[in-house]
């Protein structure tokens, strides 16, 4: 039920803020840039979120009056804060949609307790609150341990606390969008210390550990839900919408950072690991297409109660370190480091969190949300890359639907260019993004894109390779919001379609099997071009074609 409006406060700076690294690390200079997206009295407790545009949600304080703020860092606007609608905002803090469409958090009004989503222009829905009943409890109160799921469509996913017979704490893991709520599962309080349910329109994910035992499961809307018992205690843990898991583990030898994909049959892979300068890790964030970061300490750091020292994406301190403790941005030196989220990191491997920042002339701490943007292809080793050969003239396209961003978008992607001379052209829903030669190979970030689309409208990702016969390339790790399968992991072309006259082709090489071709899709009738300066790319006419949060105990001995 929507049942209000809140008044949007807009501030816009003209240009993101955006903070140099001065550390003396000119390699991870040059591949992170930070923007600051806000500041407040104290975030060491609270939530981070960031959609698939780079827009982060977070809690401040100013002056006393607790809001829920999402900034991109350009601009910022309130989401909600006490004293208007809301006496009181949970503790937690908020999550927002993919497409930065919807936040989600639970609040108190009236006297009541509930589950609240606010859309982009301050419209206010009833999840659902403690006056009602469901799956005929009546409600205590609400628990998202990580804050509650939110989908592009504005399914919310959260559990209701009750009282059973015997008097003990139960939990309902439901979702709802504003009207009767649909029940997953009720279970026992006090053997599922933690909880997360992530709604991605098709289904919720549901991930819950145990902290003696050490137990991760999965479940569908409407399916069963599976435990699968863990090697070791899970200290944190991140779900995705494509029912895998990134956890990381203490007190046990070695410790680890690991990712599960449930029903895949792969092995558990290894992000990270003690064995090696890593000692202890923390949090954790897992994106939709299996990217991870995580707070970490390293062998050579002093043991700390209340903070990690490093974030990292992967095994390696040096290549894979995102920000550290001592690094100095724009003459402001990094007091401490934080990823209070499990939903700190996009597709395309931006990374939200919070850091203290001193100095710049001020002897206190600024607590400030920055986002880690990432220039360079991301680490890890290439195994399988779509494959595209042309046969004459007409060259070869691969293509993907893909949701149209809301606001400006990056394209990142890996090109190798194998053999002849041809042109690649990248087009979203027919419009001309950049034109590439075999000079541009290697890593290409296109950032900052806008769109001729309306936002929400499925169009064509598009990869054309023309130039006549014996034209080879091949792509990988493409990254852009709402795109599947832009690793090419799965060992096929998954999500992918192949336009092409006879002869042209597009598979995979590398290990693993080859992709069958599916058959050729329509492209969607061409609007007007419009180009943009991606700073040497030729100016390319478009050719048509004919065809169709918790404290550290002692240090573990490390073995």
């Amino acid at each position: 039920m929507k049942y209000s409006h809140l008044p949007l406060w807009i501030a816009a700076s003209g240009c993101a803020c955006v903070l140099h690294l001065s550390s003396g690390d000119s390699a991870r200079a040059a591949t992170f840039r930070f923007v600051e997206i806000g500041t407040t009295t104290d975030l060491r407790r609270s939530n981070v979120s960031i959609s698939q545009a780079g827009s982060v949600t977070f809690s401040a304080d100013d002056g006393g009056a607790v809001s829920i703020v999402v900034g991109d860092g350009d601009t910022t606007r309130t989401v909600a804060s006490t004293g208007t609608v809301f006496s009181e905002l949970g503790i937690v803090g908020a999550t927002i949609s993919d497409n930065g469409e919807h936040v989600a958090f639970i609040a108190s009004r009236q006297g009541r307790t509930g589950v609240y989503r606010v859309d982009r222009n301050g419209g206010v829905t009833i999840i659902a609150e403690d006056d009602q009943v469901i799956a005929g409890e009546e409600v205590l109160g609400f628990d998202c341990v990580k804050g509650c799921g939110v989908s592009n469509s504005g399914q919310v996913g959260f559990s209701a606390l009750f009282r059973g017979a015997d008097f003990g704490l139960r939990r309902i893991d439901a979702w709802g969008e504003g009207g009767p709520v649909t029940v997953l599962q009720t279970r026992l309080l006090q053997f599922s210390e933690t909880l997360q349910l992530n709604d991605a329109d098709a289904k919720v994910v549901q991930i819950s550990t145990r902290e003696i035992a050490g137990a991760v499961g999965t479940g569908v809307l409407g399916g069963p839900f599976v435990t699968v018992p863990a090697p070791t205690v899970i200290r944190d843990y991140s779900v995705n919408d494509q029912l895998a898991v990134a956890f990381t583990t203490a007190d046990t030898n070695p410790r680890e950072v690991v990712l599960r994909k449930f029903g895949s049959g792969q092995p558990d892979q290894i992000i990270a690991s003690s064995v090696g300068p890593w000692d202890q890790f923390g949090l954790v964030s897992l994106s939709d297409n299996d990217l991870v970061v995580f707070e970490a300490l390293l062998d050579v750091d002093p043991p700390s109660q209340d903070s990690f020292a490093n974030i990292a994406i992967g095994d390696d301190p040096v290549a894979d370190l995102v920000i550290r403790r001592g690094d100095v941005l724009d003459g402001r030196t990094v007091q401490f480091v934080e990823l209070p989220s499990e939903n700190a990191i996009n597709d395309l491997g931006s990374v939200a969190f919070v850091a203290g920042l001193s100095g710049g002339g001020d002897a206190s701490t600024e607590t400030v949300v920055l986002r880690a943007d990432r220039f360079k292809t991301l680490p890890g080793p290439i195994k399988r890359k779509a494959q595209l050969s042309t046969a004459d003239a007409l060259g070869v396209s691969l293509l993907q639907n893909v949701v149209s961003p809301a606001t400006d978008a990056d394209l990142m992607f890996s090109l190798d260019w194998l053999s002849g001379d041809g042109l690649l052209e990248v087009l979203f829903g027919g419009r001309l993004l950049g034109a590439f030669s075999a000079a541009d190979a290697g890593a290409v970030a296109l950032l900052g894109l806008t769109f001729d689309t309306a936002p929400g409208v499925l169009s064509p990702l598009e990869f054309r390779l023309s130039g006549g016969p014996g034209v080879t390339i091949a792509l990988d790790d493409i990254l852009f919001a709402g795109l599947f399968n832009g690793d090419f992991e799965t060992g096929y072309l998954d999500g992918w379609t192949v336009d092409h006259s006879a002869g042209g082709v597009a598979f995979l090489n590398g290990r693993g099997a080859l992709a069958t071709t599916p058959a050729p899709v329509p492209l969607p009738a061409a609007s007007g071009l419009m180009f943009a300066a991606f700073g040497a790319l030729a100016c390319i006419t478009r050719r048509r074609r004919g065809r169709a949060p918790y404290r550290l105990s002692a240090r573990p001995e490390k073995g």
